[in-house]
């Protein structure tokens, strides 16, 4: 692939055995032997990065419009924007036992 010319990178080949790690999720020695094994890589013209570029940045603004139009229907009246989604207030009212109103910030 480098041969041809043109931007590249490489990724880890899909049928590539997998990297082993120990329990702190680092690769261990036989990870690393496999990730430092040049055969296990494969060169990526930058063009097909480009492709899903554009796809996602062309796709994705309908994805955030419906985003928007959901959370503004599914809204309660006067319920303030706070950027909880789906019209969710991030600071809601509750009423203790005794009767007092309390405000609490959702998790």
């Amino acid at each position: 692939m480098g041969d041809s010319g043109g931007p590249y990178y490489y990724r880890y080949k899909q049928y590539a055995p997998s990297i082993t790690v120990d329990n702190q999720g680092k690769p261990d020695r036989t990870g690393l032997l496999r990730l430092y094994d040049r055969s296990h890589w494969e060169a990526v013209r930058v063009d097909d990065i480009a492709n899903f570029a554009n796809w996602y940045a062309y796709y994705r603004t309908p994805t955030l419009m419906m985003r928007t139009v959901l959370s503004r229907a599914f809204a309660r009246p006067g319920a303030k924007a706070t950027g909880g989604g789906y019209g969710s207030d991030a600071v809601r009212e509750r009423t203790s036992p005794t009767g007092e109103r309390t405000a609490r910030r959702r998790t």
